[in-house]
């Protein structure tokens, strides 16, 4: 069972495939892009 979203499922030469986008975005200005905010960028993001 997949739960969540999915951003595109396409079939390519009869195999399926499934994209899932992630941004790499922080935020509006460069505080969002310290060492210390990006340790902890994508700490609730489950895999």
């Amino acid at each position: 069972m997949l739960k969540g979203f999915i951003d595109l499922v396409f079939r390519h030469e009869g195999r399926y495939y499934l994209l899932d986008y992630k941004s790499n975005w922080l935020g509006e200005d460069s505080s969002a892009y310290t060492q210390q905010a990006m340790g902890s960028g994508d700490a609730g993001t489950p895999l």
